[in-house]
């Protein structure tokens, strides 16, 4: 093979390492109900897209190195794909907890049901959250501000520098705090208006413990609860969008 189709061969390998590490974890674009195939072209297509724009960052990886430094550029450009993917997994999974959270406090943690995005049960509250979340992603054309981000971090990380794990460690914890944060932001009403509600009827109890107060209560708890999320639903969805594209945009 002449030496340029073997470059540009190499090169069309590397950029399909990250971008096909990215999608393995992304979330939305890894869901599971999509076939391994479908999502095997839609990465493909993205690093034949791609590749004119990012060949001479690519390109200068790897002239003039051995083939075992080749070996260690691939696996180093997987591992990049997958930090990438990640992070941004790590905000679902945050939101995803958080609204575990909220399906408890409104009492409604039972039955359990199929998350959307694996296959661990999770309170119908939770699956409906995370499902409108995922959606807006692409409703909102953040799924080309993810291949800006892929194209961006050749800038911020070269593939000839290889995997940084100390500095990708650390921007895991950053990104661990950030999501939980928001989520804990996002979830706030819901839990204080729980632990109002739970401490009011334990006083009530109080008074009068010959009335099962909280078997009574228990209906106008989550009466309640589920007017309070009718009325936030919105806005939590809106906040939690804000806080993917901000970090999308601004890593």
């Amino acid at each position: 093979m002449p030496s340029v189709a073997s470059d540009v061969v190499v090169g069309a390998l590397l950029l399909m390492c990250r971008i096909g590490g990215c999608f393995m974890l992304m979330p939305g674009l890894s869901h599971a109900g999509i076939p391994a195939r479908i999502r095997l072209y839609a990465a493909f297509a993205v690093a034949l897209t791609l590749f004119p724009l990012l060949y001479d960052k690519v390109n200068a990886a790897f002239q003039g190195k051995p083939f075992a430094f080749l070996i260690l550029l691939v696996v180093s450009e997987v591992l990049s794909g997958i930090w990438i993917g990640f992070l941004g997994r790590l905000m679902f999974l945050a939101f995803e907890t958080l609204s575990v959270l909220i399906a408890m406090s409104l009492s409604l943690s039972n039955p359990s049901g199929v998350s959307f995005d694996q296959m661990e049960p999770l309170p119908p509250v939770g699956t409906i959250l995370g499902l409108s979340a995922a959606m807006l992603v692409f409703a909102a054309d953040l799924h080309w501000e993810v291949l800006r981000a892929v194209a961006a971090s050749y800038d911020n990380m070269p593939p000839g520098l290889l995997f940084q794990s100390r500095l990708s460690l650390v921007g895991v914890v950053d990104q661990f705090g950030n999501s939980f944060l928001l989520a804990l932001r996002i979830s706030a009403p819901i839990v204080v208006y729980a632990v109002i509600v739970n401490f009011a009827i334990g006083i009530v109890n109080k008074f009068t413990p010959q009335i099962q107060v909280y078997f009574i209560s228990m209906p106008f708890v989550i009466a309640g609860g589920m007017f309070l999320l009718y009325i936030l639903v919105n806005e939590m969805l809106s906040e939690f969008i804000k806080g993917v594209s901000r970090w999308l945009v601004y890593g």
